[in-house]
C-alpha cells in the first residue's frame, strides 16, 4: 500500500470533509460582499417535494449530509473483519486538530465546519463502543 492508498484507507472519512470545506472557504466571496456564514447558507439549488413545497440545499446542508455519509463509512470500517484501516490514532488526532481550527481559526468557526469536528467525537465513541461489542462477539463474553 503506496501513499495514497494511506491517506485514502488510513485517514478518517470526516477528514475529506474538512478538506473540501477548505477549498471551498477558499474561493468565498470577501467579507465586504458577504459574511461567509451567509455564503455558507445561501441556497445552491432547490429539490421539489411531494408536498408541493421546496426544500432549498446550502453549501451548509450539503456539509451536514458530507458528515453524516463520512461517519457512515467509519462505521463500517470500524465493523469489518476483513479489513482494519488502523486509524485510530489518526482519528483522535484529526479530532483534536479539527476542534482547535475550529475555535481558533474564525473562517472555521462556522455551523458547516462544526460537523467535522462533531463527526470526529462520533467516530471516536463509535469506535471504542463498535470495539467494545465486536471484541465481546469475539470472545463470545455476553
Amino acid at each position: 500500500m503506496g501513499v495514497i492508498g494511506f491517506l485514502w484507507r488510513g485517514l478518517p472519512a470526516y477528514v475529506w470533509v474538512g478538506l473540501a470545506y477548505a477549498i471551498i472557504i477558499a474561493g468565498a466571496p470577501s467579507p465586504r460582499v458577504m459574511s461567509l456564514e451567509q455564503y455558507l447558507a445561501e441556497p445552491q439549488f432547490v429539490l421539489p417535494l411531494l408536498n408541493n413545497g421546496t426544500f432549498l440545499v446550502s453549501l451548509n446542508t450539503m456539509f451536514v449530509i458530507a458528515a453524516f455519509v463520512a461517519i457512515w463509512i467509519e462505521v463500517m470500517r470500524a465493523t469489518s473483519v476483513t479489513t482494519r484501516a488502523g486509524n485510530d490514532g489518526l482519528s483522535i488526532a484529526a479530532t483534536f486538530i479539527a476542534i482547535l481550527v475550529f475555535v481558533g481559526a474564525e473562517s472555521f468557526g462556522t455551523l458547516a465546519f462544526m460537523v467535522v469536528p462533531l463527526a470526529g467525537l462520533g467516530d471516536l465513541l463509535l469506535d471504542r463502543l463498535v470495539g467494545q461489542a465486536v471484541a465481546r462477539r469475539d470472545f463470545a463474553i455476553n
